[in-house]
């Protein structure tokens, strides 16, 4: 069941040939359960952490790692957020972003 109401309409910000969605990505910011429109597309954001892996500890080194995947860095969700889709669609560069309730458990 889609909702209507939007809580939040994300700014974006156009760097060089990319468009770069300035959103907190926080635990505080956006529980498991909340949901965003991106597009024509609704995701729900999960609790599932998304961590740092082999490629991000070659790139940014083992300190980063750790800090990421520490507790304060899981809270702020440092690494991103994992999401399942709700509602397919398109989504396109320059789409809005939008933030609906949190849909409880």
């Amino acid at each position: 069941m889609r909702q209507d109401k939007v809580v939040t309409k994300v700014p974006r910000v156009r760097r060089e040939r990319h468009e770069v969605v300035d959103l907190d990505l926080s635990e505080s910011n956006l529980p498991s359960g909340s949901r965003l429109v991106l597009g024509d597309a609704v995701l729900e954001i999960t609790a599932a952490a998304h961590t740092g892996c082999a490629k991000f500890a070659a790139r940014f080194g083992r300190d980063a790692l750790r800090f990421v995947n520490s507790p304060e860095g899981r809270a702020l969700r440092l690494r991103g957020a994992n999401a399942k889709v709700i509602e397919g669609g398109s989504i396109g560069v320059g789409d809005a972003v939008r933030r609906l309730g949190v849909t409880p458990p």
